[in-house]
C-alpha cells in the first residue's frame, strides 16, 4: 500500500502509471484494487472503476470524458483477464490518448498469466512507471493472525494444524475458520481457540464445488483426474489417464495453474494446497474414485492412491483387512466417541496411523489428534501400552500385533 500510495502521488503530481494486480482465484485482487481506489480519492484523483461487463464501453466513454476534464484520473478494471481483443484495444486507445493528456495511472487486476493475447501488449506498455504486483498465500504468522481477527483470540497447536492446510490462501482460509465456527467445531476458551472436530465445514465445500462448476469440462476432468493420483501428479501420468496426447493437454493445464489449483514443482505438478485437493476428492463420488484409481494401478504397477484420500479399506497386499475383535465404548472410561473407538480397534489390529486413517477417511492428523486423546484416557503413552491395556480389559492379554511388538 506504501509504494502503491506513492505512484498515486506521482500520477497526482503529473505522472502516467500502469499497476497490474496479479494472482489467483481468492487471493485478495478486488480488496487491494478498491483500496487503492480508496487512496486515489482521498489524494484528490478522480476514479473510474469498471468490473468489463456489458456496460464497459459507456464507462469507459465515461472515464475518458473525467480524463479529458484536466483533472488527474485513476482508471480501474477488475477482472481484466475477462476483456475481449475489442475491449483492450480500446484500453491501449486510452492509454495512447492518455500520454498527451491528463495523467493517468492505470489499474488492471487479473488472473496470473490468463486473458486475451493483447492484454500481455497492454500491460508491457511503454509508461514511465509500470508496475507489476503478484499476489501469492500468506505466510504463516498472518494466516495465523486472520484466524485470531475473525475468532477474538489465537489458535492452539491443534487447530494451527488444521488451519495451515488451506496453504495461506486468504479466501479459503477465511471460509474455514468462519465456517468451523458456525459448525462448532472450533471452540473459544479464554483466549486460545481449541480444535473441537477436524471437519470441513460445508460452506467452503459448497463454494468450491460451486467454483469447480464454473470452468470447463476438460477443467474438471484433468483436475478430479489428477486429485485422484495424488497431491503430487506426474502430468505423463494425467494423460494416460485421460487418454489424451500431453500436447492437446497443454491448454488445460495452463487453465488450471492459472486458477491456482496446481503449481509446478520440478517435475511434478502439485495442488496448491492440501485443503483444496480434500475438497476436490471429495467432491467425486467414493465409487468414481475407485473406478479412476483401479484404471491408474492398472496403467502403472507400482503406484498406489495418496493417503488421505485412498481406495476402500485393504491391506498392503490388496486383501481385506484382517478380522478383529469388536471394541465397546461402554468398557472404557472417559467417554470414547465411536470414531476413537474404532481408531483403538484399528491399532489393535496393527494398522499404521496412515492406514487407520485411509480406512475411516480422516487425515493422519486427525488419527493423531484423537490417539493422543485415547492415551490420556487410559493412561498410557504409546501404541505398544494401549494394545496391552485394551487387551486385558477385553480377555486378550499377550497379543500384541507383530508390527507393534517392537515399537
Amino acid at each position: 500500500m506504501a509504494c502503491l500510495t506513492k505512484i498515486l502521488e506521482l500520477c497526482r503530481d503529473g505522472g502516467t502509471a500502469l499497476i497490474t494486480i496479479e494472482g489467483p482465484i481468492g487471493m485478495g485482487k478486488t480488496r487491494l484494487l478498491r483500496e487503492s481506489l480508496r487512496v486515489a480519492s482521498g489524494l484528490g484523483l478522480s476514479v473510474a472503476l469498471t468490473t468489463l461487463d456489458k456496460r464497459r464501453a459507456a464507462r469507459l466513454s465515461r472515464a475518458r470524458q473525467v480524463s479529458m476534464a484536466g483533472r488527474p484520473a485513476v482508471m480501474a478494471f477488475d477482472n481484466a483477464h475477462h476483456l475481449g481483443d475489442e475491449a483492450v484495444n480500446a484500453l491501449v486507445s486510452e492509454n495512447a490518448n492518455s500520454h498527451y493528456g491528463t495523467p493517468t495511472a492505470w489499474i488492471l487486476a487479473r488472473r496470473t498469466r490468463a486473458g486475451a493475447p493483447p492484454l500481455d501488449n497492454f500491460i508491457s506498455s511503454p509508461v514511465a512507471l509500470n508496475w507489476r504486483i503478484a499476489l501469492g498465500p500468506l505466510d504463516v504468522p498472518a494466516s495465523l493472525a486472520v484466524c485470531t481477527d475473525v475468532l477474538g483470540a489465537g489458535p492452539s497447536p491443534e487447530l494451527t494444524r488444521v488451519l495451515l492446510r488451506a496453504g495461506g490462501h486468504p479466501r479459503r482460509l477465511h471460509e474455514l475458520v468462519e465456517g468451523m465456527r458456525e459448525e462448532r467445531s472450533i471452540a473459544v476458551v479464554g483466549h486460545r481457540a481449541e480444535l473441537v472436530e477436524d471437519r470441513v465445514p460445508r460452506r467452503l465445500t459448497q463454494r468450491v464445488h460451486r467454483s469447480l462448476l464454473g470452468y470447463s469440462d476438460a477443467f474438471r476432468q484433468m483436475v478430479r483426474v489428477a486429485a485422484t493420483l495424488g497431491r503430487e501428479v506426474s502430468f505423463g501420468q494425467v494423460a494416460d489417464m485421460m487418454q489424451q496426447p500431453p500436447l492437446e493437454l497443454l491448454p488445460v493445464l495452463d487453465e488450471l495453474v492459472s486458477a491456482g489449483v496446481l503449481v509446478h514443482q520440478g517435475d511434478k505438478l502439485v495442488f496448491c494446497d492440501e485443503l483444496l485437493w480434500r475438497l476436490i476428492s471429495d467432491w467425486m463420488p467414493p465409487t468414481v474414485q475407485e473406478a479412476l484409481q483401479r484404471q491408474a494401478a492398472a496403467q502403472h504397477p507400482l503406484w498406489h492412491p495418496a493417503d488421505p484420500p485412498g481406495p476402500p479399506p485393504v491391506d498392503d497386499r490388496g486383501e481385506p483387512d484382517p478380522p478383529g475383535f469388536e471394541i465397546d465404548p461402554e468398557t472404557f472410561v472417559g467417554g470414547l466417541t465411536e470414531k476413537q473407538s474404532s481408531i483403538i480397534k484399528l491399532v489393535c489390529e496393527g494398522l499404521t496411523n496412515q492406514r487407520i486413517a485411509r480406512q475411516l477417511r480422516l487425515s493422519p492428523h486427525t488419527v493423531n489428534y484423537h490417539l493422543r486423546k485415547i492415551f490420556r484416557v487410559f493412561g498410557v503413552n504409546s501404541r505398544v501400552e494401549l494394545i496391552r491395556e485394551v487387551q486385558q480389559r477385553t480377555g486378550r492379554a499377550d497379543e500384541v500385533p507383530e508390527g507393534e511388538r517392537q515399537t
